[in-house]
């Protein structure tokens, strides 16, 4: 097994894995194209495993904004 950090040809393999994992919905998939494409997004924690050129194992980082609703 590989670690190593997401490159944009993997972007294909990562959104099939996150289908996969989270039982055939796009909407998780799709958020982490939503993060990809924010300023919060920081491209080296964004880690996959590979197995024999396989995407098997997909983690993103990104920085987020804490919000205080009572302000």
């Amino acid at each position: 097994m590989l670690i190593r950090t997401e490159r944009a040809e993997d972007y294909g393999q990562v959104f099939r894995l996150n289908e996969q994992a989270f039982g055939n919905r796009e909407e998780e998939a799709k958020l982490v194209e939503r993060i990809r494409a924010s300023v919060e997004f920081i491209p080296e924690p964004s880690i996959v495993a590979e197995v024999k050129g396989n995407v098997v194992g997909h983690i993103l980082l990104s920085g987020a904004k804490v919000a205080d609703k009572e302000h």
